[in-house]
């Protein structure tokens, strides 16, 4: 079983709840176990909306309240609506020291992984000894992060499989902090994989997610919520899910070489093999039947689960 650190931008998007969703129903499938939700983003409603998804699931998760805010925590489509629908509550100890505590107190190594910008991992690296620890977030990371998998970058101008479906551009996530993106990948301490944004672009799931259960309601509000984006559509790019899949260990997706990730001052990214222990993902299988993988371990709404069990 792998120990499994998220930390999430939650609120302008449904695909953080899908991954928080994924990542309890893994929990009770026994293929992790889901030791905390860090926030990155400083949205009202954020931490609230960690623990309205656990909720819906539920189930209960330890969450924390990020202190630096971006740009895009302007943008709050979801969040703090998930939050009251739910009756949940905002607080929480403050994300760097949540992480710190959190890899502090770890038996093992962790998993983490980063479905947002990279500004609280940045953070963490940057953190010094404190009442938590006397290690530094450096020390930290080497100790108790088995791996870091971050929704980040775009390479497809590396894999000739995507056939041109994407130009290679700065992938939204290293954006929203391009300095945090840069340290990361210059200073992480081990074993570090890219999932970027075209192996989760065209993995359309969540559509068993239905309004007849609690999680079906939550990850729906998102759709009530912004009615004008995704008019009668209910299967969501699924960049965090895969994200979280392939942090929980589903071998769904194939790895690059190892080798060494650089983000560019203009947040585009690139590849250069040999010589670190940085790795990207890249599709295996056709985006369907990634999505029906995922469609399957998510806690789908009780007509999609009907449907799976007489398939």
């Amino acid at each position: 079983m792998i120990d499994l650190l998220l930390d999430t931008d939650i609120g302008i998007d449904c695909d953080d709840a899908m991954a928080i969703a994924l990542a309890l129903s893994l929990e009770r499938k026994g293929y992790v176990r889901l030791v905390g939700v860090s926030t990155c983003t400083a949205r009202s409603g954020a931490s609230g909306a960690v623990r309205a998804v656990a909720r819906a699931c539920g189930a209960q998760v330890d969450t924390s309240v990020c202190s630096s805010a971006l740009q895009c925590d302007s943008s709050n489509v979801y969040a703090a609506a998930l939050r009251d629908r739910f009756g949940t509550k905002d607080g929480g100890e403050e994300s760097v020291r949540f992480l710190r505590r959190k890899l502090a107190a770890a038996a093992r190594p962790v998993a983490l992984a980063a479905l947002g910008p990279l500004t609280v991992v940045a953070g963490l690296l940057k953190s010094g000894a404190d009442d938590i620890s006397p290690l530094g977030g450096r020390e930290l990371a080497a100790r108790s992060v088995s791996c870091l998998y971050a929704m980040a970058g775009n390479f497809v101008h590396r894999e000739k499989r995507y056939g041109g479906r994407y130009p290679h551009t700065a992938e939204w996530n290293v954006c929203q902090d391009i300095a945090a993106a840069r340290y990361v990948a210059d200073h992480f301490p081990g074993a570090v994989v890219f999932c970027p944004y075209e192996a989760g672009a065209d993995v359309l799931s969540g559509e068993g997610f239905g309004a007849d259960t609690p999680v079906g309601a939550a990850i729906r509000l998102f759709y009530e919520s912004a009615p004008d984006l995704f008019p009668g559509k209910y299967a969501r790019s699924s960049w965090d899910p895969v994200t979280v899949a392939v942090a929980a260990g589903l071998d769904l997706f194939d790895l690059s070489l190892r080798g060494k990730i650089v983000v560019g001052e203009d947040g585009t990214t690139d590849f250069s093999p040999g010589g670190g222990e940085h790795r990207y993902i890249i599709e295996r299988h056709p985006p369907a039947q990634t999505a029906a993988a995922l469609n399957a371990l998510y806690p789908l709404s009780e007509g999609a689960a009907e449907a799976l069990r007489r398939a």
